[in-house]
């Protein structure tokens, strides 16, 4: 491809008179291009390196922080509503820990979320797909583990 433009064009049929001489993709199909000398297909075949990138507005890792965000943040509003349920304790040790379990949780359901999305977002403009792949796996790890431990004091509290 280095003797011609190197850039690959749209594809064109054996009647396409006129249209400028230059590399575009095979008629005869396959990731190859083939040079189009402005009237015939020319024998000279190239392959390129790499099939050609897919171009979407979102990578994959973006729509699935997206979706763990919402999630999130779902869990937060879910965890305002659990206290409530301190209406079933019995005992004053029970109404302690249940609102200890209560703030811990409604804490880790704010915080994680704007942590990792901080995170996310930051090593997208600086393209460190490590670091969104860190905050992609640590927001549901964290938001899960919280509300186990969440389960763990609620039902220590009921039991004292």
């Amino acid at each position: 491809m280095d003797a011609h433009n190197d850039q690959p064009k749209t594809a064109l049929s054996e009647d396409a008179r006129g249209v400028p001489p230059a590399w575009y993709p095979d008629p005869q199909g396959g990731w190859r291009l083939r040079w189009w000398d402005g009237a015939h297909w020319a024998d000279q075949v190239v392959v390129p390196t790499a099939p050609p990138a897919k171009r979407t507005s979102w990578d994959d890792l973006t729509i699935v922080f997206c979706a763990e965000l919402i999630l999130a943040f779902g869990a937060f509003f879910l965890a305002g509503i659990l206290v409530m349920g301190v209406d079933s304790c019995e005992s004053d040790r029970c109404v302690e820990l249940y609102q200890r379990a209560w703030l811990l949780l409604m804490a880790v359901s704010l915080a994680l979320p704007i942590v990792c999305g901080t995170a996310f977002f930051w090593a997208s403009r600086a393209k460190w797909v490590a670091v969104k792949l860190l905050a992609v796996l640590v927001l549901p790890i964290g938001t899960g583990t919280g509300w186990a431990v969440y389960l763990v004091m609620t039902d220590i509290a009921m039991r004292a």
